[in-house]
Formats: structure tokens, C-alpha cells, sequence
């Protein structure tokens, strides 16, 4: 794929050569950049309570550039970012039905006879977020461009997957999502000489994408317990068990832009 994508803008960088433009150290450029590509949760979660599949994000960003010397060079800019986070459910626990006492069970088996067993369906939500980075940036002309730094984002809002045909409720609480975030970012690309570049980004979110305790939503399970009398009588246990406890993410983008 990076191949492909490299193969369609070469005759445009060949083109963006052979135009007419300074050579001339620019102490203050303004640009723009739009990048697509993959991202992946890291976590330790084993139950999927929480989309950990990743999926697609895309980000259009307006950027600046100050010289600090003809080679170093210092690059922010604002920008927006679009995600979709998967996960696919293999089962949820629901009403007990049918349990049998002092049986030893995986959690989801608990729910067996409800009428949400054995659901599997994918689900998916949506994040909207403003993320500003702030790059140190060494090129050299004509040849590459790397740059490293910090990226910081903001979740401006989400949409949750509600309409799975046999739930009201959303997957995922808003409230459980973190609105700040703080991304570790490295990157290596080409500029042109008429300022069009092409660059590689990889990201990696060193604080947790959810910021909640990080347990699912509990539910009671029938405990066989002993009167004073030895007569055997049934009480309910609040049951719950935990999401993980850690969502990062790691993000790959292909980016093209343009600095003015």
C-alpha cells in the first residue's frame, strides 16, 4: 500500500520539481497536510468490554513552520481527527436463567437461557478530535525530512453505535472516554522543491484512552449459602469483572501536504 501511494504522487513530486521556486531559507511557512491510516488499542483486556480492535482515522491539519536554522525547524499547527473504533461481541452476560449452582463457569457461560446469549455482532463508535502538535523538525533538502515531538489532542465528541437490532443502550459510555491526550510522535517524509511533501507518521498514546475505573457494569449471580438451622439458602452476589488495566494506542498514518 505505501508503495501504491508512492508510485501515484511521484509524477506529481517530478512535477512540483520542475516548477519555478526559492531556494531560499524560509524562517516562517504556513501549510496544510491531510494524512490517512490505521490504529490499533494496546491493552491487556481479554473480554473486548471496550472496542479494542482499532480501526481507521484520517486528520486534516493546518500547520506552521519556523526556521530556527536552514536545516532545524520547529512545526505545529491545529488540526482534526476523525476515528473509528471496532470491536466485535461474541456474547454478554443477561439475565440468569439457567444456572446451576456450584458449577464452575466462564462469566459469559453465567448467562445461559437469557435471551442475550450468543450474540455476536460488530460494533462501532465514532470520535471527533482537535489535536495540536508540536514537532522539531531536521531536513534535508530535496533528500528527507524527520521530525519527533508530542502531539496533544482533545476529544471534541463521539457518536456510539446504538442500532445492533436487539439493544437500547450504547456499547460504550461517553463518560468513560479521556478528553485529553497526550501522543509521543516520530516521522519521516520528502519535500519537494516546490513544497509539496509526502511523510510517514507513527504515534503512540502514552495516557489511557479511557479514564473510568475500568470495570464493567456488574451483575448478580446466585451464591448457595447455609442458614443457622444447615438448610441450604440461595442468596445473589454482586459479580463484576475488570476491562484491563490499560488502553493505549498506536497510530500509522501516510500523509500529503503542501507548505505555502
Amino acid at each position: 500500500m505505501v508503495a501504491f501511494i508512492f508510485a501515484l504522487l511521484m509524477p506529481l513530486g517530478a512535477w512540483a520539481e520542475a516548477s519555478n521556486s526559492s531556494s531560499s531559507f524560509d524562517k516562517l511557512e504556513f501549510g496544510t497536510r491531510f494524512g490517512a491510516g490505521l490504529m490499533y488499542v494496546i491493552t491487556d483486556s481479554e473480554k473486548d468490554y471496550y472496542p479494542s480492535n482499532g480501526g481507521p482515522w484520517g486528520s486534516l491539519s493546518f500547520d506552521v513552520a519556523y526556521g530556527l536554522t536552514e536545516n532545524l525547524y520547529l512545526h505545529s499547527g491545529v488540526g482534526l481527527d476523525y476515528r473509528i473504533f471496532f470491536v466485535y461481541i461474541e456474547a454478554l452476560a443477561g439475565d440468569v436463567l439457567d444456572y446451576d449452582v456450584g458449577e464452575e463457569q466462564d462469566a459469559y457461560d453465567k448467562c445461559e437461557g437469557s435471551f442475550y446469549c450468543g450474540r455476536r455482532h460488530w460494533e462501532y463508535n465514532q470520535a471527533f478530535l482537535l489535536n495540536v502538535p508540536v514537532l522539531l523538525q531536521w531536513r534535508i533538502p530535496r533528500i528527507l525530512f524527520l521530525e519527533v515531538g508530542v502531539v496533544f489532542e482533545l476529544l471534541l465528541g463521539t457518536i456510539e453505535n446504538e442500532d445492533d437490532g436487539w439493544r437500547d443502550e450504547s456499547y460504550r459510555n461517553r463518560d468513560e472516554e479521556s478528553r485529553f491526550g497526550v501522543n509521543v510522535a516520530m516521522g519521516v517524509g520528502h519535500q519537494f522543491k516546490s513544497g509539496l511533501f509526502i511523510d510517514f507518521r507513527v504515534l503512540f498514546r502514552v495516557n489511557d484512552l479511557i479514564d473510568a475505573d475500568k470495570f464493567a457494569d456488574s451483575y448478580f449471580i446466585p451464591v448457595q449459602e447455609f442458614d443457622g438451622d444447615g438448610n441450604v439458602v440461595f442468596d445473589f452476589m454482586d459479580y463484576s469483572e475488570p476491562y484491563g488495566s490499560y488502553y493505549k494506542l498506536l497510530k500509522l498514518q501516510l500523509g500529503v501536504g503542501y507548505w505555502f
